[in-house]
């Protein structure tokens, strides 16, 4: 029995340490679905061509955040409804599936029917949009920072009034260019005339000529701060990762004098050697 007994107590100890792993998973899953309201869809489990019906190995469920979600998605309950339905449409690994992917043969269909309701779509020009190559997709999700000049002031010197004097410092009116983090996690509805090539053949998609627009899903806020940073300057688009929902909290607005700040950029150097450090590792990095 007392040789017995390490054996036993260990036992014990691996199964609180389960118990204790799950219970932090259940109250991390929790805090989770507290903090972002979420919902949960059914997405495609895995690569569904156009064309293809759907059957139930091609069907799983996901959280979402709802606000990050369309009022048009089907519900896990509602899997039976859309067995054996065409999609109009590719679907990724991953993606939610909306009653408007539904129908291989529907023509016509109208993208204000997938756009959230108080959102409104945007469609920039690529013209004024760098960072995107052609690899941002409908239902992507981008972050956009913007480049703009704004006003600043600089000192000059001026020569003195006074024969011989001393050369007066003045500040004049100028302009500086800077970059910053304009508007995070915002959804794309289309690019060029995605939307209405989704409704035909793929080999008919596969001749498309590349997209020259780029249609966002935003509020009407943020459709007017779009607006007018497109008129007033550039934008630049990062394609970011369909389960990441995360927001950057501080947003830092750069211009020449950061780029030319080498402790700063130590920093910044410095701390993408410590994220590859840990991914290195095998571990997830916590923001």
């Amino acid at each position: 029995m007392k040789k017995s007994l390490p054996l036993i107590v260990a036992i014990l100890l691996g199964l609180l340490a389960v118990l204790g792993v799950r219970n932090f998973i259940k109250k991390k899953d929790e805090a989770y679905k507290l903090k972002w309201d979420t919902k949960s869809v059914l997405v495609a489990k895995k690569a569904v061509k156009a064309g293809q019906r759907l059957a139930p190995e091609m069907l799983g469920k996901r959280e979402f955040p709802k606000k990050m979600l369309p009022e048009n998605t089907v519900n896990p309950d509602q899997a039976q409804d859309i067995l054996n339905q065409p999609v109009n449409r590719d679907l990724y690994p991953g993606e939610p599936i909306l009653w408007s992917f539904l129908g291989g043969e529907e023509k016509g269909k109208s993208l204000s029917n997938v756009i959230r309701t108080e959102e409104r779509a945007v469609t920039l020009s690529v013209n004024n949009i760098s960072g995107v190559d052609g690899y941002v997709k409908p239902n992507d999700r981008v972050d956009i920072y913007a480049f703009m000049k704004v006003p600043t002031k600089k000192k000059q010197q001026i020569p003195s009034k006074e024969a011989g004097g001393e050369p007066q410092t003045i500040e004049v009116d100028d302009t500086k260019t800077v970059a910053f983090l304009f508007l995070q996690n915002v959804s794309v509805l289309a690019t060029g005339n995605s939307f209405n090539q989704s409704q035909f053949p793929s080999e008919e998609r596969a001749t498309a000529p590349p997209y020259h627009s780029i249609t966002f899903a935003v509020t009407p806020t943020e459709a007017t701060l779009l607006k007018f940073a497109s008129e007033n300057g550039d934008l630049s688009l990062a394609l970011r990762n369909p389960q990441d929902f995360s927001e950057v909290s501080d947003i830092e607005v750069v211009d020449m004098g950061t780029i030319l700040d080498i402790t700063k950029l130590k920093e910044v150097q410095q701390a993408r050697k410590n994220r590859v450090e840990v991914y290195r590792q095998g571990k997830q990095v916590k923001e």
